[in-house]
């Protein structure tokens, strides 16, 4: 998914026509998490992370590294949903 989405609609149709093997790509969903945050829709990017953040063991550490890092910059206004999980992950993968 390149950097092309110019405001957030845009990009939830850009992520509507993926299919499913794009959206489950770590590097695909980070991608699209950090650019959803950057245009204000910092919760979209997290429900885009949301599936593959629910199975990190099933990653390599750099995808997980790339999950991880697009939760950061899409963490505006997370909710306490995230909390036990990524207190999780932090106890599991630090």
């Amino acid at each position: 998914m390149r950097d092309a989405a110019h405001d957030a609609d845009q990009l939830r149709r850009a992520w509507g026509t993926l299919d499913e093997a794009d959206r489950s790509d770590a590097f695909v969903a980070a991608r699209a998490a950090r650019r959803a945050a950057a245009l204000g829709a910092a919760a979209d990017g997290r429900q885009w992370l949301r599936p593959l953040w629910n199975n990190l063991r099933d990653l390599t550490a750099e995808q997980r590294a790339q999950v991880a890092l697009a939760l950061a910059v899409a963490c505006d206004d997370i909710g306490t949903d995230w909390l036990h999980s990524t207190e999780a992950a932090q106890q599991a993968y630090v």
